[in-house]
């Protein structure tokens, strides 16, 4: 979103990762007007919150799951997470008929210290779980939990698997 990746970069990256039957995961991370996350086409996911879709897309006036469905098909991604702050995020997986499977996901932390860090830790969750072939809806859901401690957290710090998996157990042991 800074400049860092120019187009001619994207798109080179875009067709290496083509050739080499590689997945590519996109964030683009900004915080004014310059970032632009229908810039990211082919990936398998992207993760905007919902004001960078909206600027992307110059699309004040229209609900969520249109806006979320619109840049899906500007950027012919395969799965979208829109990241929705305090109120968690939606997942939109594509599926072979082109309809969606869609998924809200709630915020888990009531009180969190600090929200840096969240995206990256949902976005490395998500990842790591989509190249290891598991299910887009089984990853988020731990990357929801991977949220949850990333932002009860002061400061940016790395998650670790035995924390999500611990974090997992103790909500679905809370749900019996």
């Amino acid at each position: 979103a800074y400049g860092l990746i120019s187009n001619k970069l994207l798109d080179g990256l875009v067709q290496f990762a083509k050739n080499k039957k590689i997945n590519l995961y996109g964030d683009s991370q900004s915080s004014s007007q310059i970032g632009d996350i229908s810039r990211m086409k082919n990936f398998t996911l992207i993760c905007p919150n919902e004001k960078e879709a909206r600027i992307s897309l110059q699309a004040k006036d229209i609900g969520l799951d249109e806006l979320c469905r619109n840049l899906i098909n500007k950027t012919k991604s395969q799965n979208l997470i829109m990241k929705l702050g305090a109120d968690g995020f939606v997942v939109y997986e594509k599926e072979e008929n082109d309809d969606f499977k869609i998924q809200a996901f709630p915020a888990l932390s009531v009180n969190p210290l600090d929200v840096s860090g969240a995206g990256d830790t949902l976005l490395s969750i998500m990842a790591t779980g989509l190249s290891s072939n598991s299910s887009v809806m089984t990853v988020a859901a731990l990357a929801c939990c991977g949220a949850s401690i990333s932002v009860n957290k002061m400061g940016n710090y790395p998650v670790d698997i035995d924390s999500v998996l611990d974090e997992a157990i103790k909500i679905l042991r809370s749900h019996e």
